[in-house]
C-alpha cells in the first residue's frame, strides 16, 4: 500500500527485525518466501488486542496480559530496540490469553535512531507518544503506549470514557 519506496524499506526492515529477536511473546521467524523477499513467521491462532471485548476476559487474565506487555517491551529495551509501534493491533491474544507481539517494521535499534528517517515518522495511532510524531523516539515512547494500553487492557470502552472525564477533565 501506497509508497513502494516506503513499503520496500518497512519490509525490509521487518525482516531484519524478525531475524534479530527471538523470545517466547514474539512469533517465530523462519525466514522469507524464496524470489518473493515475503517474511515466514509463526502463526499464532488468535485475535488482536483490538477486539478485547469479545476476548471476555476476567480481571486475572488482564493482570496477566498486562505483566506479559511489559515484559516484551523490557526484553526489547534489553537488547537495544525501541518498538514504537504498540497499539491492540499488534498484540495478539491465542486461547491460553498468552500475547504476541507482532508487526516489526517500525522497530529500531535505539543505537540507529539518530537517522533522520522522515516516512517511517508516519504514525495513526491514539497510543504513540506525542513527541515521536515529531521525530523524538526515545524508549520512553514505548512506556508512553505501554500505560495507555494498561488503561485500554483494564477498563472497557464505558469505562475508559468516565475515567477520561473524572480524571482529565478540569470540570
Amino acid at each position: 500500500n501506497g509508497n513502494s519506496i516506503e513499503t520496500t524499506k518497512l519490509l525490509e526492515r521487518e525482516i531484519n527485525n524478525y531475524s534479530k529477536i527471538k523470545f517466547f511473546f514474539i512469533p517465530k521467524y523462519y525466514g522469507i518466501v524464496q524470489g518473493k523477499n515475503y517474511p515466514v513467521i509463526e502463526f499464532i491462532n488468535g485475535t488482536t488486542l483490538s477486539n478485547i471485548n469479545d476476548l471476555n476476559l476476567e480481571y486475572k487474565d488482564k493482570i496477566t496480559i498486562i505483566f506479559q506487555l511489559i515484559i516484551i517491551i523490557y526484553y526489547l529495551h534489553e537488547n537495544k530496540f525501541v518498538y514504537r509501534d504498540l497499539k491492540p493491533n499488534n498484540i495478539i491474544i491465542d486461547k491460553y490469553k498468552r500475547v504476541f507481539l507482532i508487526d516489526f517494521d517500525r522497530m529500531r535499534k535505539y543505537t540507529d535512531l539518530k537517522n533522520d528517517d522522515k516516512f517511517t515518522c508516519d504514525f495513526s495511532s491514539d497510543f504513540m507518544a506525542p513527541e515521536a510524531l515529531h521525530g523524538c523516539i526515545k524508549y520512553e515512547n514505548d512506556i508512553y503506549s505501554l500505560g495507555k494500553l494498561v488503561f485500554y487492557v483494564l477498563f472497557d470502552k464505558n469505562q475508559q470514557e468516565k475515567a477520561n472525564n473524572k480524571y482529565f477533565n478540569n470540570d
